[in-house]
């Protein structure tokens, strides 16, 4: 980095009026529209666009088109060309000192243009390219000035070489200094009278392929990915403008400026439909930014200019959300920050405060977790905020006493189901319409839906059968499910918490999905274990959070498994009840996942825990000593 010599300067607007950079509190840029330029408005067609220079007098931009071998202006607002300059009228210029015509060769690979308002010149870039004579004299890149005729059109005048290997790629005016021109990641002071180049300053931001000042102490470098092989740079869609900032005589980058051009939305039509891919150079005008692009397999082979708009980024959107919303005392709650725009966009928050509604100390990380200890209804609020507001929002989070804990029932093989109780609650409510086939012992699992409204019975042969919970309404239709005539094969059923379905497992531990209503199938299960040939598996029930579950063998034995490609497996369950007197029944676990229970044969509960939870506790209502009619267990959701 370098220190410059301070001066002033103010930007102009499209019509010619004073107006300066603004400093919106978040700075971001919005896609305003394309300038096509095959063909421009109204004229011929560019080949491959490079440079771009405002004059704001004229309310034109000039672009350098470097396969074309053309300098064009165009109207800035409009995009309508105005006038072309061609190679051969590069060649009248004469070399400054020794008044040598130039020649085709030096007007080839136009890469800059650079306006100085003070002295109300244009400059012209060119680079090493493709039309050296050989054999003959090296080829050097070159720097033209224009100024106006009698006829106040901007022609060229004189030129100076540069030294071979000096291709000024990108280019740009500073108030108050003078031209500054850059190839790979450094940037150089020139003086054209004198044909003097100065120190390299280095920036560490990619490859640079255009310079812009917006006053002494601010410029703007705009980067892109130059593929080693052919030295061009490439479609990889890293285009980025960068600010720097003179302080204490060193350009330093503001991070806050930083606007990755491929992640600025691009608005459709013909010439814009890949937005951003390979940016060549930037001109600002007021609060306008123009760039060109100079990617060249787009189709239609167009190398449009793409405008853009500085704007400030408003407040960020509240949103969050908590897993789970409603427990029993003490319970803990997971706070998920969901708010708008994520990062990385601008305008996203910066600060984050939870008030937990229960009394308790706020916090101000991005997600939280709470631990609620006394039973109630409580207000949860997130604030976020940026440099330009703020915003709340609040969900209620239902906190209940750990009495009349929710129960549920346990299955017969007849289909009957009987309620229990859990720790200190009552016994579940009774089931209405559900099958029930006396004498036959075909009944083999059952499950509630998390509405605590109805459910269904299984059947050996995979058949479901609906039942009402209270004076709840029947659950929807079953599709998709497997089904096995006369051959008694399933073992236990569990629905999603989302009641969008479920799945049936069989003896050897095979898992069958089906849906309800019109949704489409779970996703798969994966972890579970498989017992060729072998009745083993007895039962299945699935987490609160839909991301897992467990099965369950003859002896009381759990198997977690997961579901989806994002699942998760639960935690080990501990306290388990292994038994070999007696056949074990189902498994199902209770409404907040730290536990659940197992049924053996004879109706009796047995409560395991999950992870480090301790087991419940429940007391059941059909038990059927030295009977072996039990089948599976049911618990109640907490609704």
């Amino acid at each position: 980095m370098a220190a410059m010599a301070l001066g002033a300067t103010a930007l102009v607007s499209l019509g010619g009026t004073a107006h300066a950079l603004s400093n919106p509190a978040i700075p971001q840029l919005t896609f305003d529209h394309v300038i096509s330029t095959k063909p421009i408005s109204g004229g011929p067609s560019a080949s491959d666009i490079e440079g771009l220079g405002y004059v704001p007098s004229d309310g034109s931009m000039w672009v350098a088109d470097d396969n074309g071998d053309k300098v064009y202006e165009i109207n800035a607002s409009t995009g309508a060309w105005k006038s072309t300059l061609t190679a051969a009228d590069f060649i009248p210029a004469t070399q400054v000192g020794t008044g040598t015509p130039s020649d085709i060769t030096r007007a080839d690979d136009l890469e800059s243009v650079v306006y100085d308002s003070g002295a109300d010149v244009l400059y012209v870039t060119s680079g090493n390219c493709c039309n050296t004579p050989t054999p003959g004299p090296p080829y050097f890149p070159t720097v033209y000035k224009l100024t106006r005729d009698g006829s106040n059109h901007f022609k060229p005048s004189q030129w100076q070489g540069l030294p071979e290997g000096q291709d000024p790629t990108a280019a740009g005016w500073r108030p108050g200094t003078g031209m500054y021109y850059g190839k790979g990641t450094k940037i150089k002071t020139y003086d054209f009278a004198t044909n003097t180049i100065g120190s390299d300053m280095s920036f560490s931001v990619g490859t640079i392929v255009g310079i812009d000042f917006t006053s002494s102490t601010t410029m703007f470098l705009t980067t892109a990915t130059v593929n080693t092989a052919s030295g061009r740079t490439t479609a990889t869609s890293d285009s980025t403008i960068h600010r720097f900032d003179l302080i204490s005589g060193t350009w330093t980058e503001n991070l806050n400026w930083k606007f990755p051009l491929a992640s600025i939305g691009a608005a459709g039509g013909s010439t814009n439909d890949d937005g951003m891919i390979d940016a060549r150079d930037t001109s600002i005008v007021g609060d306008t930014f123009y760039v060109s692009d100079g990617y060249d397999s787009r189709s239609g082979g167009d190398h449009p200019i793409y405008v853009y708009t500085l704007t400030s980024a408003p407040a960020p959107t509240a949103a969050f959300v908590a897993v789970p919303n409603t427990g029993r005392a003490p319970y803990s709650v997971q706070f998920t920050d969901q708010s708008t725009p994520a990062a990385p966009a601008a305008g996203r928050p910066t600060s984050w405060t939870w008030d937990f509604g229960d009394g308790s100390a706020l916090v101000h990380t991005q997600n939280a977790t709470h631990n609620y200890t006394t039973a109630g209804n409580f207000t949860a609020k997130l604030t976020v905020a940026n440099a330009a507001g703020s915003t709340f929002v609040t969900h209620t989070i239902q906190v209940k006493a750990q009495t009349n804990l929710p129960g549920g029932y346990t299955l017969d093989g007849f289909g009957g189901l009987h309620p229990f109780r859990a720790g200190t609650g009552v016994n579940a409510p009774d089931t209405k319409a559900g099958p029930y086939w006396p004498g036959w012992d075909i009944a083999r699992g059952a499950a509630v839906a998390s509405t605590g409204r109805n459910g269904f019975v299984l059947d050996g042969f995979g058949g479901l059968h609906s039942f009402r919970v209270g004076d709840g309404p029947n659950p929807a239709k079953v599709t998709g499910g497997p089904y096995w005539v006369g051959w008694d094969i399933a073992r236990g059923v569990a629905l999603l918490p989302n009641n969008k379905g479920g799945y049936i497992v069989d003896a050897f531990g095979g898992i069958h999905p089906f849906a309800l209503g019109a949704n489409s199938m779970p996703p798969a299960i994966t972890g579970t274990p498989f017992f060729q040939g072998q009745d083993m598996i007895q039962g299945i029930t699935i987490t609160p959070d839909g991301k897992g579950g467990y099965v369950s063998d003859r002896t009381g034995k759990l198997y977690g498994f997961k579901i989806g490609s994002s699942g998760v497996k639960p935690a080990a369950a501990n306290n388990l009840s292994i038994i070999t007197a007696v056949q074990m029944g189902g498994v199902s676990l209770i409404f907040d996942g730290s536990g659940g229970f197992t049924v053996d044969g004879f109706g009796g509960l047995h409560g395991f825990g999950v992870g480090s939870v301790g087991p419940p506790f429940g007391v059941a209502s059909g038990y059927w000593p030295g009977w072996d009619i039990a089948r599976d267990v049911a618990a109640m959701p907490d609704v």
